[in-house]
């Protein structure tokens, strides 16, 4: 009863100061290094804010779901709506994203579809079908993406890096250039496969839909498929809300076309709340329900094998804490602690928070802690607790940060320059409650403390409280963690073929298992996630003519035979897999939607010794049967 009471109280007061007064130090971070270029992006306004926005011409909205509005805006544009305390949420991203065939068709089950073995009254191959691919691109001028008569098999490209005019700025769009078919044909168009992602939305596209012109040995699931190449910024300052843009522009291409769409997603960011309840991820649902012959699939994640990045407390009228490392080279700033909580704001009513600084070189002693917080203090604006000792000597300043969104709270926590590196950082929380982080210096926060890396209780009796990371929900976030989006794993597809020196590579690993690398589930609110796993590690796959110039005169023994192909591997191999099984089904099916794939991909997996007993965190529902499906 004083639970219920007590949340009733704090919603009521939290709702009058829910309004966002200045953006985190993580934000502002992000947008320091960013042009004044537009943007999409998800904003709740308080109320009269998105008239207001519009009035003052701050913003263009290009859509809603729910109490968020998609908008294109600037840097300057957003910090003006921000101080005119606009907005009461703001879906600014401090991580970037990220790029996450011969033996695959046989070990994926999709032969069988292809010859059009029975009960299929025909041959399947995608006719009629677009693919969408939003990833770092595509090697336009492969064989394998061209029709027999040489004309390409793009509909339509947007490339999000390169501004050509305005003319070919795409509609409801305010960056990049849209090319045409008739443009790729007649060699106008200007887009390369970008060179820092090592050619890696080449093989995801081959994959799933690359025809065999080149080599026929290679060829993807669906290849008779039509496609839309999205080829993605991974700079501008709002990763999500550009995914969510990239797919909805896949949609409208396939609707002008009167043709059903499968979208493929290689991409993806391991920070976020990872519930499916993101602006990004409601939206994306939101265009998968707008209409049958829609269905998007997403890899989840290559993070399995990085030390647990993944904390989870849950605390019963109690106290614990977890250490975190000083890094050199945080996202958000060269030197110091930087870590993300999420939480339902349900589940945090009761906690408060801390920090504390520990000595761990050659004995174990607390040096010091700061003032415990309560979210409430924090929302919207920076809260800055010193961490002191008992001299009242500062030894770092912990920089708070939190908005609503929805029923969730978002908490982040920034200690730059703190007085020593020796230290490590402990963020403690007491109360009844529960949260979770994400946090790693691979990816630009920072690390935290392994349990083997712990003292004992004798050499520092505090280690009682400690709550260690683990290895669940190590997948990336977003629409990977929606019901509606596929997310796929990755297991092996091979471990040996033979090379362009028509030798055998070998590689480590066992056929049939689950790779190493391939991220778990399940989501923050423990939903099944992943769905399924496909063949992803190692696949040899459509190569850009760049990487591959540089593979055969430098490392051959990764290029195959013809010198057409090369290899890649993970879960952004194993999406495609699936993303051309759901074109094969929608040529099937056009009338088809999501929970139809769904349903038909869970009713026939395939289980064996290695996926063991399904479902589970690692394989979802077992591994996909193309021909059963």
């Amino acid at each position: 009863m004083l639970r219920t009471f007590i949340l009733a109280f704090l919603f009521c007061y939290i709702g009058t100061i829910a309004q966002i007064k200045e953006l985190s130090p993580a934000m502002q971070w992000k947008l320091s290094d960013y042009n004044d270029s537009e943007f999409p992006l998800f904003v709740e306004f308080i109320e009269n804010g998105r008239s207001s926005m519009v009035q003052n011409e701050l913003g263009v909205v290009v859509g809603t779901i729910g109490q968020y509005t998609l908008i294109r805006t600037t840097k300057d544009q957003l910090l003006q709506m921000v101080n005119m305390g606009l907005c009461q949420y703001v879906g600014l991203d401090f991580d970037k994203g990220r790029p996450l065939n011969d033996q695959m068709i046989l070990n994926n089950n999709v032969f069988p579809v292809h010859q059009g073995v029975s009960p299929l009254e025909q041959a399947l191959t995608g006719e009629g079908i677009i693919m969408g691919v939003v990833d770092s691109g595509v090697e336009m001028d492969h064989p394998d993406f061209m029709h027999e008569d040489g004309s390409t098999r793009i509909v339509k490209l947007w490339d999000q890096l390169f501004i050509y005019d305005e003319e070919h700025i795409p509609v409801n769009y305010g960056w990049g250039t849209e090319w045409s078919s008739e443009e790729i044909d007649s060699d106008l168009a200007d887009h390369q496969d970008q060179a820092q992602w090592f050619g890696h939305g080449s093989t995801v596209t081959g994959t799933a839909c690359g025809n065999g012109s080149a080599l026929d040995e290679y060829i993807g699931v669906a290849p008779a498929t039509e496609m839309v190449v999205v080829s993605f910024d991974f700079s501008r300052p709002s990763f999500r809300a550009n995914v969510a843009s990239s797919i909805q522009y896949v949609f409208e291409v396939a609707d002008e076309a009167q043709k059903p769409a499968v979208v493929n997603l290689s991409l993806g960011s391991y920070f976020g709340s990872h519930d499916g309840l993101d602006p990004a991820a409601l939206y994306i649902d939101s265009l998968l329900e707008a209409q049958s012959g829609r269905i998007a699939v997403a890899a989840i994640g290559n993070a399995n094998d990085i030390d647990p990045f993944h904390l989870r407390v849950d605390l019963d009228d109690d106290t614990s804490f977890t250490w975190f490392e000083v890094e050199d080279n945080l996202s958000v700033g060269n030197y110091g602690v930087f870590m993300e909580l999420w939480a339902d704001t349900a589940d945090l009513s009761m906690v408060e928070f801390s920090f504390g600084a520990d000595q761990i070189q050659g004995s174990y002693e607390n040096r010091g802690t700061s003032e415990w917080v309560h979210f409430s203090d924090l929302i919207g604006q920076v809260n800055v607790k010193d961490i002191v000792n008992q001299n009242e000597d500062v030894l770092g300043s912990v920089q708070y940060w939190a908005q609503l969104r929805g029923e969730q709270i978002q908490i982040q926590s920034l200690i730059l320059q703190p007085d020593s590196a020796d230290y490590a950082y402990r963020f403690m929380g007491k109360g009844v409650g529960a949260y979770d982080i994400w946090s790693t210096a691979t990816f630009g926060t920072s690390d935290m403390i392994q349990e083997e890396d712990l003292p004992t209780i004798d050499e520092f009796p505090d280690i009682a409280k400690y709550k260690s990371p683990d290895r669940l929900q190590h997948m990336v976030d977003s629409w990977t963690c929606s019901d509606k989006v596929i997310s796929v794993a990755n297991y092996v597809n091979r471990v040996e073929y033979v090379n362009y020196l028509n030798e055998i590579t070998t590689i480590e690993g066992t056929q049939g298992d689950i790779y190493s690398t391939s991220s778990a589930g399940p989501t923050r609110d423990g939903r099944l996630k992943p769905d399924l796993a496909a063949t992803g590690s190692t696949t040899l796959s459509t190569g850009n003519f760049a990487m591959l110039s540089f593979l055969i005169q430098n490392q051959p023994y990764k290029v195959a035979p013809g010198g057409m192909h090369f290899r890649n591997g993970g879960s952004s191999m194993a999406s495609p897999v699936v993303a051309g099984v759901g074109a094969l089904f929608l040529e099937q099916c056009p009338e088809s939607n999501w929970e139809d794939f769904k349903n038909a991909l869970y009713a026939t997996t395939a289980i064996d010794g290695y996926t063991g007993e399904v479902p589970n965190p690692r394989w979802g529902m077992g591994k996909l049967n193309g021909y059963g499906a």
